[in-house]
């Protein structure tokens, strides 16, 4: 599957004007902040809408300016990692991973699915612990395999290692390596880290200012 970003968007202080493309591989946005990196994820997720151009996810097409077409977020199929997470701190970590599964009604069906990214990330160990009683490398994978539960066409992450320490932070750089030769799906991580960009990508796509760099 091939993601396509081809957008311009006013923003305050300049332009965001791009236009590139990743196939089933990780690529990482990297630059200073400010740019426009984070910005680029929402307009993918629908959580904002360009000014002009076209984004598309295979044969679908999420945006157009030519068809007034705008796909709304629910119905992207996008895995979104924030960069603080946006997990429930009174819910544990099993109930956190099933809130992704909401639109199935089979608790069968459900239960296998938790038990099979419980397995698959290494928390089985816990599972019933809330999300404040875990590790910050440990809530990294929760928000990453609720993202991942429902099966999505593409993987948004956020900075998603900016609030980690130095050994977390090359722990979950090396999760994410393992992961991305499981997954078959395009991989975006935002990140303003040189050596994280160097280490993760399949491709970097250099943001200045709104600009490929």
């Amino acid at each position: 599957m091939t993601l396509k970003f081809k957008v311009t968007k006013e923003l305050k202080g300049f332009t965001l004007d791009m236009d590139w493309e990743l196939g089933n591989e990780l690529g990482v946005i990297f630059g200073p902040s400010g740019s426009g990196k984070s910005i680029t994820l929402k307009m993918i997720a629908g959580l904002m809408t360009p000014d002009s151009g076209e984004i598309s996810l295979g044969e679908r097409t999420l945006f157009s300016e030519h068809n007034s077409r705008i796909v709304p977020p629910f119905h992207r199929n996008v895995g979104y990692v924030f960069q603080n997470l946006a997990l429930f701190p009174h819910l544990n970590v099993e109930k956190n991973i099933s809130f992704g599964l909401g639109h199935l009604s089979n608790k069968k069906e459900k239960d296998e699915l938790i038990d099979s990214y419980l397995e698959r990330f290494h928390i089985e160990d816990i599972r019933f612990k809330k999300i404040t009683e875990v590790s910050g490398g440990q809530q990294q994978r929760v928000a990453i395999a609720r993202a991942l539960v429902r099966s999505p066409d593409v993987l948004l992450l956020d900075e998603p290692f900016s609030s980690l320490d130095e050994f977390l932070r090359s722990e979950m750089q090396e999760f994410m390596l393992e992961l991305k030769d499981k997954l078959n799906i395009p991989i975006v991580l935002v990140t303003h880290d040189k050596s994280e960009a160097q280490r993760l990508a399949s491709k970097i796509i250099f943001y200045d200012r709104g600009r490929l760099a």
